[in-house]
């Protein structure tokens, strides 16, 4: 069967708390959720989180009490074809007359945007939160939570703030949801391939299809990384649009062909984990991002994620962090700086990831 939109059915299917979707932007991943989400208050009293990344995401969909988080839910159940269609539509919108056109009955929105907070007939319905919002969030108490969205997961810049994102997100489910089964939906285009949050879970994304995450309790998290091919009148009709043939002639179209874009160069990147014995090794740390350099078999460096096991030190680049912090003492090398720099000039350097990659720009370099 030909799907314009985004088909959740089977991703749908499987009996698990969290599901992810990468896909190409505007198939329609988040309409569908909140479209559900809003009927599950509607119909079951059910509460939801929309969860966007920064806090002008939250001051733009709140503007004219929402009408850019609403208007596209209302412009479906106005094409009333269908009894569903019309039952939302009546239970979202009302009738009131303008005194000023002679008592002309009009259609009034009952589905806004008041603050952080999502409305439905003045009750609340859910609340809009920004990833940066996690501290703030702790001491409110969220009753009747259902489902939390966390919108376009993937960053657009990998930096020293989307590093923590994997932190900002466990840290906003505990506060909403605490020891509540909810179900967690994050959606997401392919921006990066070595997304921070992805890489946590233990993701790693190499063809389109499905991809799964088992913890002792069982399926934990489905993730699908969708192919466009299979939504073809879809792709017809955005790659047709002045949008996608503007994209496209500025070679800025990854997302619409659905593949990812790095900083990391390939030939960087590690094809094997076999290290020297009694080879150089060292754990770096700069405020909480922590990486580690180890000698492989090749002569080369491999810079990998922190394992920590066995680790009683780290070492700072910068005298002023010295101390003890995370747990761990943290030891000044006045030469260690130079010696790394010396490694990357000599492109001794090889990455687990995009994120070690950057973690080691970071440490070396700083906000600088």
């Amino acid at each position: 069967m030909e799907h314009l939109h985004y088909d959740w059915s089977q991703i749908e299917g499987y009996n698990c708390p969290i599901k992810i979707v990468v896909a190409r932007r505007g198939i329609g991943k988040t309409f569908a959720k909140v479209k559900m989400c809003l009927e599950d208050f509607i119909t079951k009293d059910e509460r939801f989180v929309y969860v966007v990344e920064q806090d002008d995401d939250v001051k733009e969909l709140s503007k004219n009490n929402g009408e850019k988080f609403w208007s596209k839910l209302i412009e479906y159940y106005e094409v009333q074809d269908t009894s569903r269609k019309r039952y939302f539509y009546n239970k979202v919108t009302s009738l009131e007359l303008d005194s000023e056109e002679d008592n002309k009955e009009l259609r009034k929105t009952n589905a806004k945007v008041s603050g952080s907070t999502i409305k439905i007939n003045g009750q609340t319905a859910g609340y809009i939160l920004d990833m940066y919002s996690f501290a703030n969030i702790k001491r409110n108490n969220f009753v009747k939570i259902k489902t939390i969205i966390i919108d376009e997961f993937i960053s657009e810049k990998m930096d020293k703030r989307s590093l923590s994102n994997p932190e900002r997100i466990a840290s906003i489910v505990q506060s909403v949801a605490r020891l509540d089964n909810v179900r967690i939906y994050l959606l997401g285009n392919t921006v990066r391939k070595d997304d921070s949050i992805l890489a946590r879970m233990g993701f790693k994304i190499d063809d389109f299809g499905f991809y799964y995450l088992k913890d002792k309790y069982g399926l934990l998290a489905v993730l699908h990384y969708v192919n466009p091919e299979e939504y073809e009148e879809f792709e017809k009709r955005a790659n047709e649009s002045v949008a996608g043939r503007l994209a496209k002639m500025l070679k800025c179209d990854n997302e619409e062909r659905n593949e990812f874009k790095e900083d990391l160069p390939k030939d960087r990147r590690l094809t094997t984990l076999k290290y020297k014995k009694g080879g150089f090794q060292i754990n770096l740390v700069k405020d909480d991002v922590i990486v580690t350099l180890r000698e492989t078999i090749f002569d080369t460096i491999a810079c990998v994620p922190f394992a920590r096991s066995g680790a009683t030190n780290l070492y700072c680049l910068n005298e002023r962090e010295q101390g003890f912090k995370l747990g761990y003492h943290i030891v000044h090398i006045d030469t260690l700086r130079k010696t790394i720099s010396n490694m990357i000039k000599a492109n001794n350097i090889y990455y687990y990831s995009e994120i070690e990659y950057q973690k080691l720009k970071y440490i070396i370099k700083g906000d600088r």
